[in-house]
C-alpha cells in the first residue's frame, strides 16, 4: 500500500496516525504488544489495567491510562467514567484477561468461576458497551475481542478458561 512500510513483516509510519486507541489489560503481555505496535503505527493510547499493573509497568508519558478492576461493584460507574475521560475513541481493543489454575471440571470451585468470569467476559461487555458512543463517532471505529485457543480446542484441565 502506498505509504506504508514494513520492517520485518510489521507496519511502521503513521498507519494509525490521528486516531485513538483505547486497550484493556495493555500494561503487560499480549495486551503491551498491541499498544506498542499501535504506538509505532502513530495511534494515541489509552490504557486501562489494574491499579497494580498499571504501577508496575513503566508506560511510556504520552499514554494515558486508567485504573479498572472488572471484579468490583463499581467497574461499571469507572469504566464509564474513563470513556467520557478519554473522549474521542476510534479503536478498543478488549484484551484484559486472566487464565485460572489448571483443573477439571469436578475440581471447579464457582468464587473462582464468578471471578474469571467477571473479567474475561463481562469484562469485555463493559469495555464494548461504556465506549460504543465513541466509537459511534468515530469515521473509522473498530473492536477487537480478543479470545484464547481454548475457545476452538478446549483443554480438559481448563474447563473454567475454555
Amino acid at each position: 500500500m502506498p505509504g506504508i512500510e514494513t520492517k520485518g513483516g510489521a507496519f511502521t509510519g503513521a498507519l494509525l496516525q490521528g486516531r485513538s486507541a483505547v486497550i484493556t489489560g495493555g500494561s503487560r503481555g499480549i495486551g503491551r504488544a498491541i499498544a506498542e505496535r499501535f504506538h509505532e503505527a502513530g495511534a494515541q493510547l489509552a490504557i486501562i489495567d489494574l491499579p497494580q499493573a498499571l504501577a508496575q509497568a513503566r508506560l511510556p508519558a504520552d499514554w494515558r491510562q486508567a485504573a479498572c478492576d472488572f471484579r468490583t461493584r463499581g467497574a461499571e460507574q469507572t469504566m464509564t467514567a474513563i470513556a467520557a475521560d478519554f473522549g474521542q475513541t476510534d479503536i478498543v481493543v478488549a484484551n484484559a484477561g486472566v487464565v485460572p489454575t489448571w483443573r477439571r471440571i469436578e475440581e471447579l470451585d464457582l468464587e473462582e468461576w464468578n471471578e474469571v468470569f467477571r473479567i474475561n467476559v463481562a469484562g469485555v461487555a463493559l469495555a464494548l458497551k461504556c465506549f460504543a458512543p465513541a466509537l459511534s463517532r468515530s469515521k473509522a471505529a473498530s473492536a477487537i475481542v480478543m479470545a484464547s485457543l481454548n475457545a476452538h480446542k478446549p483443554h480438559p484441565r481448563q474447563a473454567l478458561y475454555t
